[in-house]
């Protein structure tokens, strides 16, 4: 048995940092919300706003600063795959690439996992549920603000990507904040500043995401402050609680090979939360039906929507409580 890396210091002194962080970020800034964003859109650095909310994936013709995330994802499934199927035996593990990728396998799962849930189901399940507008449609008075903690006029009727809250590209950005924990952990000794430097560096990168997206009166501040601290929150959970990632390089270490975990184990959990979120935007959807006339009789996904997503935590419950002999 190996301790809760939770309940010790310093990972769970960390998240608790990163939370109240969050907390006292948010509170300090909401009454400033909407000033600073519209300060912000009217003083646009254009050059900068441009390249930072350009995307190939958009329909750009060139990748814009969000975009470079996609290369060492796309380089981690692919080293990701072979790492299961290549089947792991100590005595002929005489190739150091070999021994290298089963033993890296752990940190691969966390970073394909961590973007999949974090900046992809985290981001567009909220985005339904909150519906928030725009800064634009509220600058030029077509929709009326409202806070980040409330649900704003947007029904999913209005398309996926309508709402402001919380920010995709942000979101996006803060996957360098996943490669920054693959380099804490890959890193030992000395060579560990290079890690913390790496987390400085994507902070203030997804922070500067932030600001461009501002800059284009797309989001709101407090849609960047509550994307860069939730999504920071996530990756450590993710990182220590969920795949106990330093448990699985301890155990690496010791018995010289990895844990035993079902086949494409981080994949099957991504794939357990997508499930689980059509229950969440079944359950909060019509919870919000109500307010939205001729949409009443929505309220009926309430249970269902209820009953699908304790269904599927029950399962990803189960999945993680999965323990190598």
């Amino acid at each position: 048995m190996y301790p809760n890396p939770l309940k010790d210091s310093p990972e769970r002194q960390s998240l608790v940092a990163i939370l109240c962080a969050g907390i006292a970020v948010l509170a300090v800034l909401t009454p400033y919300d909407y000033h600073w964003t519209l300060y912000l859109s009217t003083h646009t650095i254009h050059g900068f706003a441009e390249f930072m909310n350009r995307s190939v994936f958009e329909r750009s013709r060139l990748p814009g600063a969000g975009d470079l995330v996609y290369p060492p994802l796309i380089f981690a499934l692919l080293l990701y795959i072979p790492s299961w199927l290549w089947k792991f035996n100590h005595r002929l593990a005489g190739g150091r690439f070999h021994t290298f990728l089963v033993s890296f396998r752990p940190l691969l799962g966390f970073t394909l996992m961590s973007a999949f849930s974090c900046a992809l189901l985290f981001v567009h399940t909220t985005k339904q549920i909150m519906g928030r507008a725009r800064p634009n449609e509220v600058f030029e008075g077509k929709l009326p603000f409202s806070q980040w903690y409330q649900s704003g006029p947007h029904f999913f009727t209005h398309g996926s990507f309508t709402g402001s809250f919380p920010s995709g590209h942000t979101a996006t950005a803060a996957i360098a904040i996943i490669f920054a924990y693959v380099l804490l952990a890959s890193l030992a000794g000395r060579r560990r500043w290079i890690g913390w430097t790496g987390l400085a560096l994507s902070v203030l990168f997804t922070a500067v995401m932030g600001i461009a997206r501002m800059m284009s009166a797309s989001h709101w501040l407090t849609d960047v402050l509550f994307t860069l601290f939730s999504e920071w929150a996530l990756i450590h959970i993710i990182f220590f609680r969920v795949l106990k990632i330093p448990e699985q390089q301890e155990y690496f270490r010791r018995h010289g090979r990895p844990q035993a975990r079902p086949l494409f184990f981080e994949l099957r959990i991504g794939l357990l939360l997508l499930l689980l979120c059509p229950g969440v935007w079944a359950f909060c959807t019509g919870l919000r039906s109500y307010s939205f006339e001729g949409w009443s009789w929505l309220l009926a996904l309430t249970p269902v929507g209820l009953a699908w997503a304790l269904f599927f935590l029950r399962r990803i419950r189960l999945a993680l409580l999965f323990s190598p002999p």
